[in-house]
């Protein structure tokens, strides 16, 4: 058994494709990167018979068989549920890396399912991966004209920054700000400002595992 991280690394990914054809491996099991970047070699693996299936995300444009959670479900009805709790202006909180997945596109499809059904307006903000940059996204999304009352976050790789950026200005969850999230999550607890930012999260956010 051979497991190989690519890290969202496009190359990589296809790199460790290629190993189809060592002779070394007689099926993957992989989630991939993106849904069109390496589809040739999808389709040449299939083609062969090659065995692939989709783990998490799938590519819909193939016939594989995959397993993964409803994404565009889930998104709906974190949405829904916000929106049945009062709010109106909702944000959608993406991210930069791997956004041309079955994952991302379909919460955000769900996402803006949900709000149309009520005719509100969809708003969305991808944020990177290098902390200062995505705080400071995060710190003009929440110091803006127009300030969301809840987030819908495609995933929980971004609720430190969330949470730092909301401690920061002062904002609670969910008193200031109501924040529903994909996945589970842990929050750093090793320095005062760590302490400082889990102490504010006064009660547990929606998850959707």
């Amino acid at each position: 058994v051979l497991i190989c991280n690519t890290d969202e690394d496009l190359v990589m990914e296809r790199q460790y494709l290629s190993l189809y054809r060592s002779g070394m491996i007689d099926g993957i099991i992989i989630s991939p990167s993106d849904n069109s970047a390496n589809l040739n070699i999808f389709e040449t693996m299939n083609s062969e018979g090659f065995p692939i299936v989709f783990a998490d995300r799938y590519i819909d444009s193939l016939n594989n068989s995959f397993v993964t959670t409803d994404s565009y479900y889930g998104a709906f009805m974190l949405t829904h549920k916000l929106i049945e709790k009062g709010h109106r202006k909702i944000f959608f909180l993406s991210h930069t890396k791997s956004p041309n997945t079955s994952v991302q596109i379909d919460r955000y499809n769900g996402y803006l399912d949900a709000i149309s059904t009520y005719s509100l307006e969809g708003r969305r903000m991808s944020i990177p991966n290098a902390f200062y940059i995505a705080t400071q996204m995060l710190h003009n999304l929440l110091t803006g004209d127009d300030i969301p009352t809840a987030i819908v976050m495609v995933t929980s790789w971004d609720i430190n920054p969330l949470l730092r950026t909301c401690c920061d200005l002062g904002i609670s969850i969910p008193k200031d700000i109501e924040v529903a999230a994909f996945d589970r999550f842990s929050i750093p607890y090793s320095s005062a400002t760590d302490m400082r930012v889990a102490r504010s999260l006064k009660e547990p956010l929606s998850i959707d595992e």
